[in-house]
């Protein structure tokens, strides 16, 4: 809570954090058995939701930034890793280091991976066109503050004295036609089927601007960043190749040429998933298979009333957030009010940062499915423009305790303007607890003390600030962390106890609390010394109880590969096999890169035991460098693909490769596969066979080993 200490009513009402009304996606949406919803305003006019909703298949986790586009105060800005199109990812994280005015960003497009690495779709930023458009779905906003979702059209010409010929592209490599390079594009690679002038520009604001040639560039080469006209020979006929010290103009519009305005900010994605308030399906796609399950997901969309949505779920844990089908997705953005929406790239890309009110940086909301932030081309960030001011206010965080008996829950305070900057921490807080019975202060923390209602009223100077106290004797549930908890013999592990109330909101718990352990010890912080065997441990709380198995050691079990593997290619129908080995106990996998095969399968269905903590196999290869990668399907019907190793080596390996703690069991070896390494090289273009053997789950706990 926040409470400035010039305007107690005013500011309170209009910028504190507080909890609204749950909403109710309709099917597919999977039905909804509890939700817990917060609210906080995190910028003028810039709303954070964060939803925890338990369903039928399993948590989902989302959080919502919600905007007036029209709002002079609030910018949305997209963002280039390492400030160009190509070249080396970078972390959200990294990029908003740079943006002290970023309050929230999520990630952007999807890029391209196998190809220059820069983002797929068009980027306009503060009216400027940085890259032209891609065929696919895009996000605007127009210097009127009207936001749209659809598709946008590079409408531009080259004009060398009195011939004129059309633009076909910016900051993208095109197969015909002129093509103009900027220095956000990056170190432009060797373009062997183009004329390449290096430009300067001399008039104007490019992209659309008049330019003087420098000279002709070497094309067979990589250049510096820079201005630069690509053509082929169509062009090439037309135009010639002009000498050093000609001009040039470069004029178009991006967008229709009947839009009301121009367009201030544009970034791409895709596909459009809501039109008009209905589902939508989009040819432009991405789609497939892979859009049907739950997933990781992150989305942009407008509301009728034409204010910004932009959602992001986590996914891919089944103990936390399973994540959503794009149907799903839609019927989430629906009833947020959204009437168009489309997806931007998403998968272990999804993930938002906010900076929340009592803290001084932005940080990560949720759990990258990756387990960390993943590396992307682009991000969107919304920057808090507004003026900044002198301190008026005191944010504090948590802005609510909910707290046991027994518990100490540190509180920490940031001075804010009236437009919501972070100024910096508050220094010592100095707090006072009413009712007195409640609990203590001291030390920038609250000590629950007795069960009751109150207040933590807190000082830093001449601000001031409150936080609401509920202290409580017993929570509503509790549970035991981690879910998969293993152990070696003798080892030490460490447990943790969630605690939720009536409302599924979390609850602080003492540090020391009543664990128990049969088959192992444990102490009152939650450290397991483990033994022998399994460990069975029990928790009770007042009379709510929770218990989790921690195995102890693991075991290998034998699968089987022969008597059950078929081939498969990519694309179907290319040169392979697979055929027992002589030994008989495993297979020979046989390939063609040659040709258009880029994957060859030996396809499985070996339900795996349960437990299941990692795989083990022999693979003997000629060392042609293909990348040998584990294909397994989960309780969702989620694919878990793992890669193994890079056959770079010849001879026999022991491979090893762990799975994943966020697949759901049961689990499912669909397949083992070699694929066609990316990159030069005449390895990337052979023919042979790989030999499979000696396939083993190994599987946590105590038991006896398979021969």
């Amino acid at each position: 809570m926040i409470v400035p200490h010039r305007s107690l009513r005013a500011i309170t009402a209009a910028l504190l954090f507080f909890t609204l009304a749950a909403i109710a996606p309709a099917q597919p949406f999977p039905p909804i058995l509890a939700q817990t919803v917060s609210h906080e305003r995190i910028a003028p006019g810039l709303r954070l939701a964060r939803y925890r909703f338990v369903t039928s298949s399993g948590p989902i986790h989302a959080a919502v930034l919600e905007f007036d586009p029209h709002d002079t105060r609030l910018a949305l800005v997209p963002l280039l890793a390492r400030h160009a199109l190509v070249g080396r990812r970078e972390r959200l994280s990294s990029m908003l280091a740079e943006h002290p005015r970023a309050v929230a960003a999520v990630n952007g497009d999807y890029f391209a991976i196998g190809g220059d690495g820069a983002p797929i779709g068009g980027l306009i930023r503060n009216t400027i066109a940085i890259r032209s458009p891609y065929p696919r779905a895009m996000f605007s906003i127009d210097t009127n503050g009207d936001a749209r979702i659809g598709n946008l059209a590079l409408n531009a010409t080259l004009a060398i004295g009195s011939t004129t010929l059309p633009l076909e592209a910016i900051d993208r490599r095109v197969p015909t036609g002129a093509a103009l390079f900027q220095p956000t594009y990056g170190a432009l690679p060797a373009l062997p089927d183009a004329t390449l002038l290096a430009l300067q520009p001399i008039a104007g604001t490019p992209p659309f601007a008049t330019y003087r040639v420098l000279q002709t560039a070497d094309n067979l080469r990589a250049n510096l960043p820079g201005y630069y006209l690509a053509y082929g020979l169509d062009a090439e006929a037309t135009i010639g190749v002009p000498a050093a010290g000609a001009t040039l103009q470069i004029s178009g519009t991006y967008g229709a040429p009947d839009d009301p305005a121009p367009i201030r900010t544009a970034f791409g994605g895709g596909p459009i998933f809501l039109q008009d308030g209905a589902y939508h399906e989009d040819p432009q796609g991405p789609n497939g298979r892979s859009f049907s399950v739950p997933i990781p997901t992150t989305a942009i969309g407008v509301t009728a009333a034409g204010r910004v949505l932009v959602v992001e779920i986590d996914g891919k844990n089944p103990h936390y957030s399973i994540g959503v089908t794009r149907r799903e997705l839609a019927a989430l953005m629906l009833s947020l009010g959204a009437r168009d929406a489309m997806a931007l790239d998403g998968g272990g890309s999804s993930v938002m940062l906010a900076r929340t009110l009592g803290s001084t940086r932005a940080r990560i909301l949720g759990h990258p499915s990756d387990g960390v932030e993943r590396r992307i081309a682009e991000g969107i960030a919304i920057e808090n423009t507004a003026p900044l001011g002198p301190a008026s206010a005191l944010a504090v965080r948590p802005q609510r305790i909910r707290a046991l008996v027994g518990a100490r829950v540190a509180v920490r305070g940031v001075r804010v303007d009236d437009a919501l900057h972070a100024l910096g921490a508050s220094g010592d807080l100095v707090g006072r607890v009413e009712p007195a019975a409640l609990g203590t202060f001291t030390d920038g923390a609250f000590l629950a003390r007795a069960t009751g209602s109150g207040e933590l009223l807190l000082r830093a100077g001449a601000l001031r600030a409150r936080v609401a106290l509920d202290v409580s004797a017993r929570p509503a549930s509790l549970t035991i962390h981690p879910r998969l908890a293993s152990a070696a013999a003798g080892a030490r592990v460490r447990l943790r106890a969630v605690a939720r109330d009536r409302d599924g909101a979390r609850i602080a718990l003492p540090g020391q609390l009543p664990w128990r352990a049969v088959g192992a010890s444990i102490d009152s912080s939650g450290r397991l010394f483990a033994g022998d065997s399994d460990a069975n441990v029990r928790l009770d709380i007042d009379g709510i109880t929770a218990t989790r198995t921690v195995r102890v050691g693991s075991r290998s079990v034998r699968l089987h590969l022969a008597s059950i593997a078929r081939f498969y290619s990519v694309p179907a129908d290319e040169t392979g096999s697979v055929a027992p080995t002589q030994r008989g106990d495993g297979i020979d996998l046989y390939y063609d890169f040659r040709g258009a095969e880029r994957a060859a399968f030996a396809l499985l269905e070996q339900p795996l035991p349960p437990h299941s903590t990692a795989l083990a196999f022999d693979v003997r290869s000629s060392g042609n460098g293909g990348v040998l990668r584990v294909a397994m399907r989960d309780a969702r019907n989620d694919d878990v693909l793992l890669t193994a190793e890079r056959l770079d080596r010849r001879g026999t390996q022991s491979l090893r490769v762990v799975i994943p703690p966020t697949a759901m069991p049961p689990l499912r070896l669909t397949g083992i596969y070699i694929v066609r390494a990316l990159g030069p090289g005449a390895t990337n273009r052979s023919a042979g066979k790989i030999e499979l053997s000696n396939l083993r789950a190994r599987v946590a706990g105590s038991g006896p080993e398979d021969p």
